[in-house]
């Protein structure tokens, strides 16, 4: 027991950190005391799942990061957050990003538990449609509620390929996602485009939605590769709402 109080702690503190939140922002933020997120870090008190849920939330992670099962791997990924913090972009902000490269790093993992190899770079687009057609290859496009600061951003890495996260509260989708597209197929790693003014949300849904993603996540659930508790973590609904998409589609 001392060993995994040990490792969410750790987890919890290097969550915290990774994003730039203070431990005051965070006591703030969620209404519990800075005394007991720092009991929470240290290993010397159990946090309850209620609470490790809003945590996660808050970072942008996984709730199973907290116990070990998680963890980003990917020079891209590293490189965007650091690109993100060198922008000096807020902790709103960077929890997001941070969202989004976990769940391209599931991607990736669904993708090898599946069978799927990792989908080529078209070089000829459907510029009508970029989204459908995009996804249609493989190529995630996520859609997300964003902090005012950002508009969109692209990540690739070798093990995962390439990602595409976009404002959901915008209105130019497609001229968004084909900028991110032109910085992949120019050979970048990463690309943020910074919002300079801000853009109207349409929905206040934080649900990740992407064609590839929801694939992936199902089948595995499916195929019972993972478990519906793990599904809804990644898309971020509950279990139950994670049933009945599984009904709606197969």
């Amino acid at each position: 027991m001392g060993s995994t109080l040990q490792l969410i702690g750790q987890r919890l503190r290097q969550a915290r950190q990774s994003v730039g939140y203070t431990q005051e922002e965070v006591s703030q933020k969620l209404g519990i005391t800075r005394d007991d997120l720092s009991l929470f870090e240290s290993g010397r008190k159990s946090p309850p799942i209620s609470l490790l849920r809003k945590l996660a939330k808050l970072y942008g992670v996984f709730v199973s990061y907290f116990y070990g099962i998680d963890k980003l791997e990917g020079e891209g990924f590293t490189l965007l957050l650091e690109k993100a913090k060198e922008l000096s972009l807020p902790p709103e902000t960077i929890s997001q990003l941070q969202r989004f490269t976990f769940l391209c790093g599931e991607i990736a993992k669904l993708r090898q538990k599946l069978g799927i190899p990792k989908p080529e770079i078209p070089q000829a687009v459907d510029s009508k449609n970029l989204v459908e057609f995009l996804e249609s290859k493989g190529i995630p496009v996520i859609r997300m509620p964003l902090d005012k600061n950002l508009f969109s951003a692209m990540v690739y890495d070798e093990n995962s390929g390439a990602c595409i996260l976009v404002n959901s509260g915008c209105s130019n989708l497609n001229q968004l996602v084909a900028c991110e597209y032109a910085h992949i197929l120019q050979g970048e790693k990463v690309h943020l485009n910074v919002a300079k003014a801000n853009p109207t949300p349409q929905s206040k849904n934080s649900m990740p939605v992407s064609k590839v993603l929801w694939e992936l996540v199902l089948t595995a659930l499916k195929q019972e590769l993972i478990s519906t508790s793990y599904a809804g973590d990644v898309l971020g609904i509950s279990p139950m709402e994670v049933e009945e998409a599984l009904l709606q589609r197969f």
